[in-house]
C-alpha cells in the first residue's frame, strides 16, 4: 500500500513503511490519534510500543480499541472490497476480502505505553466491547 501511495508523495504529504523513518521526517510530533484501526495492524502492541519510543507525541488518542476480557485473540473479519474504498469499482468485480482484526489486552494495551500516563480512559459509544485512552507523554 505504501508503494502504490509514494505516486501520491509530495514535498508535504509522504507515506512510510517504518515508524521510526516517519517520526524522523515528522520532527515533533503534538498528536497521535487513531480511530478504529490499531487493531488491524500485524502486531498491535508492538507498534505502540514503537509509536511511543519513535514518535514521543506530546499526546496519543485512541477510539474504538477492541478490548478482550483476557488475554489477545484474533478474529478473521469478511467484507466487500468496495466497502473498503471510494465505492464503485467500474473496473473488476466486486468480490468478498478477509483480513484479521485483533482483541488487545486491556492491561498490555495500556503498559505499551511506555513514557505516557493515562489522562482518560472509558468505553467507547462508538463500537461495543471497544475502549477509548488518552495517553499524555511524561516529560523529563
Amino acid at each position: 500500500m505504501v508503494y502504490r501511495a509514494s505516486e501520491l508523495a509530495t514535498d508535504q504529504l509522504m507515506f512510510f513503511d517504518d515508524v521510526e523513518k516517519a517520526a524522523d521526517w515528522l520532527g515533533s510530533i503534538d498528536l497521535i490519534h487513531s480511530n478504529g484501526a490499531i487493531q488491524y495492524v500485524d502486531d498491535p502492541i508492538g507498534t505502540v510500543k514503537a509509536l511511543c519510543a519513535a514518535a514521543r507525541a506530546a499526546k496519543m488518542v485512541w477510539y474504538r480499541v477492541p478490548i478482550s476480557d483476557g488475554a489477545a485473540k484474533a478474529e478473521v473479519q469478511t467484507s466487500l472490497l468496495s466497502d473498503n474504498g471510494p465505492g464503485q469499482m467500474p473496473t473488476a468485480k466486486d468480490k468478498l476480502v478477509k483480513y484479521e482484526r485483533h482483541w488487545i489486552s486491556e492491561s498490555a494495551f495500556v503498559a505499551a505505553h511506555e513514557g505516557y500516563c493515562s489522562t482518560e480512559q472509558g468505553p467507547d459509544p462508538r463500537e461495543r466491547g471497544s475502549q477509548q485512552f488518552s495517553f499524555a507523554r511524561i516529560d523529563s
